[in-house]
């Protein structure tokens, strides 16, 4: 499926591709989170990140970006789910999988990882300082928890559940109060073409 603005069309024509056209190929392809999160390594691999990386022009980049479940958004959900593990393919074990699709094929292209401190990056939930007093309000707690059921990609029947109490709402207050704030921790890895060498 590919959604751009019909306006830009034109503009765009040199990047949208054909039906039918399997050779497409992308200097820059970003991977925001592009699978749920609780499919195996293996599946997000084949299915959703070597199919981009054999989309690849040379000299071409794949960011592969997801969240590590490392913050305070990971609190709020085993708040009110204990058991909750949404997170279950770190960024070595898709690399691995990864690998393993494209070993064999694709030999010119190359996974790249860094250490956590370059690796994992944190972004914030903005919200306006008086929203942080003892009071918390209500707009600040539903957007706190908003993000988190959404970062975690939770299940409507799971949710429809959790809001039948106040309890989500005590979980979100309580840390929010923690940290002063709400964050979410990403990890990224990347994935080159090298140039001069043609794809299988």
């Amino acid at each position: 499926m590919v959604i751009y603005r019909q306006d830009q069309e034109k503009a765009l024509a040199s990047v949208i591709p054909a039906r039918g056209d399997l050779n497409h190929e992308y200097d820059l392809i970003l991977a925001s989170q592009p699978f749920r999160a609780r499919l195996p390594a293996e599946a997000k691999a084949k299915t959703v990140l070597a199919p981009l990386a054999r989309s690849l022009a040379p000299d071409g980049l794949l960011v592969t970006v997801q969240s590590t479940g490392k913050d305070p958004g990971m609190e709020i959900i085993r708040g009110v789910w204990p058991g909750e593990q949404p997170f279950r393919s770190p960024r070595q074990e898709l690399i691995r999988a990864l690998q393993s699709q494209l070993e064999t094929d694709r030999p010119d292209l190359r996974c790249v990882s860094y250490m956590d401190s370059r690796a994992e990056f944190q972004f914030s939930l903005q919200l306006p300082p008086d929203e942080l007093s003892s009071t918390i309000g209500t707009s600040a707690l539903l957007a706190a928890w908003n993000a988190a059921i959404y970062v975690a990609q939770m299940d409507d029947r799971q949710l429809v559940d959790a809001m039948t109490h106040r309890k989500y709402l005590d979980v979100t207050r309580d840390v929010l109060r923690k940290y002063n704030g709400l964050w979410f921790t990403d990890e990224s890895f990347l994935v080159t073409r090298l140039s001069g060498q043609a794809g299988a």
